[in-house]
Parts: C-alpha cells; sequence; structure tokens
C-alpha cells in the first residue's frame, strides 16, 4: 500500500516538475524585465525628449525654408521687373537711333 502511495507521489513529482520548471524560467524572465524596467523607463523618457527636440527643429527648419522661398520669389521679381526695364530700355535706345539714323539720312 505504501509502495502505491510512494509511487503515485513520485509520478506526481515527475508529472509536476516540468510545469514548475517552466514556471520558475517564467519567472526569471519577468524578474529580470523588472530590474530593466528603471533603465527602460528613463531611456523612452529621454527618446521622447529627443524626439520633442527634432519636432521642434523640424518645425524651424520648415519655417526658414518657406521665409528663404519667399525670399527667392521677391527676389526673382526684382531680377525679371529688372530685365523688363532693361528690355525697354534697349528698345527706346534702339527705336532713339533708328529715328536720328531716318533723321540724318533726310
Amino acid at each position: 500500500k505504501n509502495k502505491r502511495k510512494m509511487d503515485a507521489f513520485t509520478q506526481e513529482n515527475k508529472d509536476l516538475s516540468e510545469p514548475l520548471a517552466d514556471r520558475r524560467l517564467e519567472q526569471q524572465q519577468l524578474e529580470d524585465k523588472l530590474r530593466s524596467y528603471p533603465k527602460d523607463k528613463m531611456a523612452l523618457k529621454n527618446l521622447r525628449a529627443h524626439c520633442k527636440k527634432i519636432e521642434e527643429r523640424t518645425t524651424e527648419a520648415k519655417a526658414d525654408y518657406h521665409q528663404t522661398e519667399k525670399h527667392l520669389r521677391k527676389k526673382e521679381k526684382e531680377r525679371d521687373d529688372l530685365y523688363r526695364r532693361f528690355q525697354k530700355a534697349v528698345q527706346e535706345i534702339r527705336r532713339k537711333a533708328d529715328l536720328s539714323k531716318n533723321a540724318v539720312l533726310e
């Protein structure tokens, strides 16, 4: 009778030893995660701060880009206006030269 109980306990012990080993491994993994949690939390905080700085710099860069683009359009308009005025002056000089040439010929 004791032999049967002993065999039953031995079998139950074997049956429970694998799940126990699995639980101990899981416990160890969770403890490892728990130990690294403060470090991970600080790393996340630092990454968020870094991300915020990058977003601010991106916003500033976009504003600078738009300002530069606006300045470029203004300068292109000035250039085009100067070129038109130059072309008109050249045409006026040619017209006057043609008039004086015609006056000399008459």
